[in-house]
């Protein structure tokens, strides 16, 4: 992933997960299905609005998934799955 120390701003952009426009470092993640030759499209996120995590198969199969937990935007209440 790449990461930035600063959003870019043009066309109004506001962090999907808080919803703000702050200045603090931000993070491309690629949109799967969008690759074209070397070229992906991306999103931009607040570095501090995500957190990663790691999981591994349950039943000891060699299978990796990288998890992304959003923080709830302040003033929503937090949805579990």
């Amino acid at each position: 992933m790449r990461t930035f120390d600063h959003p870019n701003v043009s066309g109004g952009w506001r962090c999907p997960i808080c919803g703000t426009s702050d200045d603090k470092p931000v993070v491309l993640i690629g949109i799967d299905g969008t690759q074209e030759g070397g070229i992906m499209q991306a999103n931009q996120y607040h570095l501090d609005c995500i957190d990663l995590a790691e999981t591994r198969n349950p039943d000891g199969r060699n299978q990796l998934a990288l998890v992304m937990f959003f923080q709830p935007k302040e003033g929503e209440r937090e949805i579990l799955s």
